[in-house]
C-alpha cells in the first residue's frame, strides 16, 4: 500500500505531503484546484514521463517521492533486482528544467524503466476514458483469469507455449539454413572427395622435391661420385704412405708427431666418406617412370595449394576439418528430431490451452452475473454486462479471445465496453467490474480519477458502496465530487487554491463535516446540508 506521497515544485504546488490509510482514501476540491496534479505526482513516482509544463513556474527542479509497503508477492519479485532488505520501498524521482532526471529506489540509483515496471506492480490508475479493460482485450482476459483464479494454469500454458514457439523458431531457422547451405554442402562433398584422392600429408612437398631433383641429375651425380670416391681413396693411400714415414722418422713428441696423429684420423675419415659416397651414388641410375610419377605428384600438390589458397600445412588442416564436419550428425536426422520435438511441444501447449479455455468458459458467466448484480445497485437494472469468449488459434495467453460487452438498456445492442457512448454508463460498469474482481487483483493500490463525474448525486450511495467493497481488498485513492463517496473515506484530503498556488491538507472530523456539506449544497453552513453530511459520516463509521 501507499504510505506517503510527497512532491515539490510541481505545477501549481510549491509542495505537498499526503499520508494515506488502509481502505478508501478520497481527494475532493473545486474544479481547477489541483486534484489532477496530485494524481500526476503519483503517476510520475510510478514511472510516468515528465514534461517541462509540469514544472512550477520559476522552479529549476521538481521532486516526487512515494513510500510503499510491499506485499510479500511483490517483494519477492523485486528483492534481488533492487536489493531490497525489507518490505518498504521509497521511490524518489527528480526532474530538472534542462530535461535531465534522476530516479532512486531506497537511495540507490535505478533506471526509469525499472521504476515503470515496479510502478505497474504497485498501482493501477483508472479513469472513465482510460479505464481498466475498456479497450484492451488482453487486460480483460487477465481480469477473467484473476477472477477465476487461473493464474497458475495460465503460467503453465505460457511456459509451454514459449517452449513450443522457441522450438518452432529453431526448426524454421534450421530449415532455412539447410536450404541456403545446399550448394555449400555439395561443394563441401566435392572438396572432400578431391582432397581424399589427393591425400596430402605434411612435409611431402619437400621430400618429393628433393627426390625429384636427385633423380633428374642421376647420371651426373653417379659420375661425379665415382670420380670423387676414386680420388679420395687414392689420396688416402698417399696419405698412409707419407704418415708411415713420419711415424718412423719423427719422435713421439713435438708438432710432427701431433700432426701425424691428426693425419691418420683425417685419412680414416676420408675413407669412411668415400665409402658412404660410393653407397649413395653407386646405385643411381635413370628412372624415367619414377621421375614422371614424382613430377606429377609435385604438380598436383602445388596446383591444390594454389586452388585452395593454402600452403601445405594449412591444406592438411583444412582437409581434417572438412572430414570432421562431414562426420557430424546427419542433417535430415537433425530436422526430424526438431520436427518431432516441435510437434510434441505443440500438442502439450494446445492441451493446456484447451483446458484453460474450458475453465474460462465456466468462469465467464459467473463474472457476468456478479457484475450485473452490482450494476443493479448502480441504477442500471436494465443493463446487461456480458463476457464474450471465443476460441482462437494458440497465442501467448491461450486459445481464448475475450471481449467485455455492455448492453446499457433492454432496447440497446450489446457493444464492446470501450465503445459505450455514455461516460456514466462506462464508469458504472467499471466500478461494478472492479468491485467484482477486487479480491483477485494483484495490484495493492487502485487509483480512480473522477470516474463519478458523469453520475448524478442520486448514485452517490451506490457508488460509495462499490468503492467500499473494492477497498475491503485493496487500498483505493479516489478523486470524487460525490458527497457519499467523500464521507465513506477512511482518509480525506481537500485540495484547494491558496493564492496563485495549491495546497492539499488532511481534514479532521469537523472539517470533513463542512467539506461534505459543501459538496452536498455548495455551502458549508447550510443547516440541512450539515445534517445530511453528519448522517453520511455517521453511516460510514457504522
Amino acid at each position: 500500500m501507499l504510505l506517503r506521497l510527497e512532491f515539490t515544485q510541481l505545477a501549481t504546488f510549491a509542495g505537498a505531503s499526503l499520508e494515506l490509510a488502509h481502505g478508501l482514501n478520497v481527494l475532493s476540491g473545486a474544479s481547477g484546484a489541483g486534484k489532477t496534479v496530485v494524481l500526476k505526482a503519483l503517476e510520475l513516482a510510478l514511472g510516468g514521463r515528465f514534461a517541462a509544463k509540469f514544472l512550477r513556474e520559476g522552479a529549476e527542479e521538481a521532486r516526487v517521492a512515494a513510500l510503499f509497503a510491499l506485499p510479500e508477492a511483490i517483494l519477492g519479485r523485486w528483492r534481488e533486482e533492487l536489493n531490497l532488505e525489507d518490505g518498504e520501498v521509497l521511490i524518489e524521482r527528480r526532474f530538472r528544467k534542462d530535461g535531465r532526471g534522476v530516479s532512486q529506489v531506497n537511495g540507490r540509483a535505478v533506471s526509469a524503466d525499472q521504476v515503470r515496471r515496479l510502478g505497474r506492480d504497485l498501482a493501477q490508475v483508472l479513469s472513465q476514458d482510460e479505464a481498466m479493460g475498456l479497450r484492451d482485450t488482453e487486460v480483460q482476459l487477465g481480469l477473467l483469469d484473476a477472477y477465476a483464479g487461473l493464474e497458475k494454469k495460465l503460467a503453465g500454458y505460457i511456459a509451454a507455449y514459449g517452449e513450443w514457439r522457441a522450438a518452432e523458431k529453431e526448426l524454421a531457422a534450421t530449415r532455412e539454413r539447410r536450404h541456403s547451405e545446399g550448394l555449400e554442402r555439395e561443394m563441401l562433398a566435392f572438396q572432400i572427395e578431391e582432397l581424399r584422392r589427393l591425400a596430402p600429408r605434411r612435409g611431402e612437398e619437400q621430400e618429393i622435391a628433393e627426390e625429384y631433383k636427385t633423380l633428374a641429375h642421376a647420371g651426373e651425380l653417379a659420375e661425379a661420385g665415382r670420380e670423387l670416391v676414386s680420388g679420395a681413396r687414392d689420396f688416402a693411400g698417399v696419405m698412409k704412405d707419407g704418415l708411415k714415414v713420419l711415424d718412423e722418422r719423427a719422435g713421439e713428441g713435438g708438432d710432427i708427431a701431433r700432426l701425424a696423429a691428426e693425419g691418420r684420423d683425417l685419412a680414416l675419415t676420408l675413407e669412411e666418406w668415400a665409402r658412404a659416397l660410393s653407397m649413395a651414388t653407386g646405385d643411381l641410375a635413370a628412372q624415367p617412370q619414377r621421375l614422371e610419377e614424382l613430377g606429377a605428384r609435385l604438380a598436383g600438390l602445388r596446383a591444390a595449394f594454389k586452388k585452395f589458397r593454402r600452403g601445405e600445412d594449412e591444406l592438411c588442416a583444412y582437409f581434417e576439418d572438412l572430414q570432421r564436419r562431414a562426420g557430424g550428425e546427419d542433417g535430415e536426422q537433425e530436422l526430424a528430431k526438431l520436427e518431432k520435438q516441435a510437434k510434441e511441444l505443440a500438442t502439450r501447449s494446445r492441451a493446456l490451452g484447451e483446458a484453460l479455455h474450458e475453465d474460462r468458459l465456466k468462469a465467464a458467466p459467473r463474472l457476468a452475473r456478479e457484475v450485473n448484480r452490482l450494476l443493479g445497485k448502480l441504477d442500471m437494472e436494465g443493463g446487461r454486462f456480458s463476457v464474450r469468449l471465443e476460441r482462437c488459434e494458440p497465442g501467448p495467453r491461450g486459445l481464448s479471445a475475450a471481449a467485455f460487452e455492455l448492453k446499457p438498456n433492454p432496447e440497446a445492442t450489446a457493444r464492446p465496453l470501450g465503445e459505450v457512448a455514455s461516460g456514466g454508463e462506462r464508469a458504472r460498469a467499471l466500478l461494478a467490474l472492479c468491485a467484482a474482481v477486487s479480491g483477485s487483483l494483484d495490484t495493492p493500490l487502485i487509483v480512480l480519477d473522477e470516474i463519478d463525474t458523469s453520475m448524478g448525486s442520486r448514485l452517490g450511495r451506490p457508488v460509495a458502496e462499490c468503492l467500499q467493497r473494492l477497498a475491503e481488498h485493496r487500498q483505493v485513492l479516489c478523486v470524487t465530487h460525490l458527497a457519499p463517496v467523500a464521507a465513506g473515506g477512511a482518509c480525506h484530503y481537500l485540495v484547494e487554491k491558496k493564492g496563485a498556488g495549491s495546497n492539499a491538507r488532511r481534514l479532521m472530523q469537523a472539517e470533513r463535516l463542512s467539506e461534505v456539506a459543501q459538496m452536498i449544497a455548495g455551502q458549508k453552513d447550510s443547516p440541512i446540508a450539515l445534517e445530511q453530511a453528519r448522517e453520511l459520516l455517521g453511516a460510514a463509521r457504522d
